[in-house]
């Protein structure tokens, strides 16, 4: 079935996963930047979880929202964002944490939307 696809499409794809899991990132960090945390706030949302763990699940939610952009099916991006939202909600009763992690992965989902609409759009 792999070879249905002309090696450009599958160039482009590729690339694509390229862009949203590594240019991902520093875009998310930059945008949760600005937010006005304390740095007894900054200190418990780190404590709350594993070192590197919040890039890896911000990376992985990226690559499934573009693979599910990519299959024209954007409605299954809800699973993404409910699945998130059951973990956390404990954690979610805190204001800023609720805040910050709504902030990190509406960011991360729209720019993986917004990578595989551009995508789609030059790819046939």
């Amino acid at each position: 079935m792999l070879l249905k696809f002309p090696l450009l499409r599958l160039l482009i794809y590729l690339i694509g996963y390229l862009i949203v899991i590594f240019a991902g990132s520093p875009l998310v960090l930059a945008v949760l930047s600005k937010l006005k945390l304390t740095e007894s706030q900054k200190a418990q949302i780190l404590d709350k979880s594993a070192k590197g763990a919040g890039k890896i699940i911000g990376m992985l939610e990226r690559a499934l929202t573009l693979t599910f952009m990519y299959l024209n099916e954007p409605a299954a991006i809800a699973m993404i964002f409910v699945a998130k939202s059951i973990i956390r909600f404990e954690h979610s009763k805190e204001r800023y944490f609720a805040e910050y992690y709504l902030t990190g992965t509406l960011c991360s989902i729209t720019f993986a939307i917004i990578v595989g609409m551009i995508i789609n759009y030059i790819t046939p």
